[in-house]
């Protein structure tokens, strides 16, 4: 006797019929897959705890209430056009590595 999972349980969402439209069409025609929408991506996010660890979570709030950051950097180009522009706030906020202490040691 096969076993019913019903759609709200069951790992796959179902796939609605497609409007009839030229490309849906082309591909009803030649009995090809239809294509699917792209899944959302899920980005990995961080927040420090109450001892200061790094913990990572796929959640957009900490258990604390405050927003997670995401974990993964910026994407680095040597050509970036406002390079000036990040130098020249990072001078104005005190934060470039030239105007920090040194650390003890």
């Amino acid at each position: 006797m096969p076993c019913f999972i019903p759609d709200s349980i069951s790992h796959q969402a179902p796939h609605p019929l497609p409007l009839q439209t030229p490309l849906t069409s082309f591909f009803l025609l030649r009995r090809l897959p239809l294509p699917r929408p792209a899944a959302a991506a899920v980005l990995l996010q961080c927040y420090e705890n109450e001892r200061g660890e790094g913990v990572y979570t796929l959640q957009k709030v900490a258990p604390d209430g405050t927003p997670t950051r995401l974990a993964h950097p910026a994407h680095f180009s040597p050509d970036d056009k406002f390079s000036w522009h990040h130098v020249a706030l990072k001078r104005r906020f005190g934060v470039l590595l030239t105007q920090r202490s040194r650390p003890l040691l």
